[in-house]
C-alpha cells in the first residue's frame, strides 16, 4: 500500500508542482521538500528501497519528518537524500524494517 496525500504530516505542500518523470533517471533530478507529488515519489521510493511497505504509514511520516526538519537544504536529489539517511539515521530503517514490526518498543524517537 502506497504512502498517500492523507497519510502526510506536513499540510503546507504545493500540489501544481509537476512530479518528475520516473522514466528518467529520476534519481539524480533535484528534488523540491515543498512539492506535495516529488515527496510522496521520494517517500515512497525509499519505502520500497529499504521495504518499509509493510509499516508504511508510520515510516512514511518518521522518513517525511526527518526530511523536513533535518535534511540540510543542499542535499536536493534523490540519491543525495537516500545516502544522508543511511549515513545519518541508519536506525531509523532498522527500525521500521518488517523484521522490527514486531517489536514497537524499540521505535525511533527524532
Amino acid at each position: 500500500m502506497p504512502f498517500n496525500r492523507t497519510d502526510m504530516v506536513y499540510n503546507d505542500y504545493l500540489w501544481t508542482v509537476e512530479p518528475f518523470d520516473l522514466s528518467e533517471n529520476f534519481k539524480d533530478v533535484e528534488i523540491s521538500r515543498r512539492s506535495g507529488p516529488q515527496m510522496l515519489i521520494l517517500l515512497n521510493s525509499l519505502m520500497n528501497c529499504w521495504d518499509l511497505i509493510q509499516n508504511h504509514l508510520e515510516a512514511g511520516r518518521m522518513l517525511e519528518i526527518t526530511i523536513r526538519r533535518y535534511l540540510p537544504e543542499y542535499i536536493q536529489t534523490y540519491t543525495g537524500i537516500k545516502r544522508w539517511i543511511e549515513f545519518k539515521f541508519p536506525d531509523l530503517i532498522r527500525t521500521f524494517s518488517i523484521d522490527a514490526v514486531s517489536e514497537p518498543e524499540k521505535r525511533l524517537q527524532v
